[in-house]
């Protein structure tokens, strides 16, 4: 703990410490104490007491395969380059 002295000489020192208290039975509930008997409570759960079962899910789940992507070429009138690579990438998913 901390204390501190006052400018005037006569004046109590002070101390600031606070005390936090977590909550076992409701995890995210904290209650706060100080030297000056103030008193706070705070909340940020999700509403669901602990629990030693689990509900959620052990593993995660499998990713997704990326999309196929989609060739780009200039607009409104594409290049006969650009119009070959679109005609082989067609042929290539028909392939595959």
């Amino acid at each position: 703990m901390t204390e501190y002295s006052a400018a005037n000489p006569t004046a109590q020192k002070q101390v600031f410490g606070v005390i936090v208290v977590r909550c076992n039975t409701w995890p995210g509930a904290f209650s706060f104490f100080t030297q000056q008997k103030q008193h706070m409570q705070v909340y940020m759960g999700d509403g669901l007491k602990f629990e030693s079962k689990t509900y959620y899910p052990v593993h995660t789940p499998m990713m997704q395969v990326d999309p196929v992507e989609r060739l780009t070429y200039a607009e409104p009138n594409p290049t006969a380059t650009a119009l070959k690579r679109i005609e082989d990438a067609k042929t290539q998913q028909d392939d595959g």
